[in-house]
């Protein structure tokens, strides 16, 4: 399990290792069976992704690799506004786990998805078209280059 603490000072609630946010801190794990948590953590104004689409898919999961992964590489920064957020985070873990099962030529066994409107069973590909991740493309998880560099100013959080 990892623990981030984004800048913008919104909280998390974790139950079997699936991320929600809502205001506060933000946490995560890799969890087996993580989708089936889905419909008891998602509500308006929070943010659910799984690593898994369902609550029978037991197995190890990569995702929270990636997903940790995506906090630190430039690469996930798709809008190249030196921010990373909640959806460009979820599409970068999702690109490498989809990657990795491709490498080593096996059947992709885990599937995350995305809820953020507090109505939805998650996406897998979140977009306007479906109306999911407009919420997670708000929520700033971590700040890059200048904007990282302001963030840490002493000057600037008084």
């Amino acid at each position: 399990m990892f623990r981030v603490v984004p800048p913008n000072s919104r909280a998390a609630a974790v139950v079997s290792g699936t991320t929600a946010w809502s205001s506060g801190s933000a946490e995560a794990a890799e969890p087996a069976s993580s989708g089936g948590s889905i419909a008891l953590l998602r509500r308006s104004n929070r943010v659910v992704i799984t690593a898994t689409k369902t609550g029978t898919e037991k197995i190890a999961t990569v995702f929270a690799r990636y997903w940790a992964e995506a906090l630190r590489e430039p690469a996930a920064d798709t809008d190249k506004n030196e921010a990373v957020s909640v959806l460009e985070a979820f599409r970068y873990a999702q690109r490498k786990v989809t990657e990795s099962f491709d490498s080593a030529k096996r059947l992709a066994t885990e599937h995350s998805l995305l809820e953020d409107t507090g109505k939805g069973d998650g996406e897998r590909n979140p977009s306007p078209e479906n109306g999911e991740g407009k919420l997670a493309a708000t929520f700033t998880l971590v700040r890059l280059g200048a904007n990282a560099d302001a963030a840490r100013d002493p000057a600037k959080r008084a």
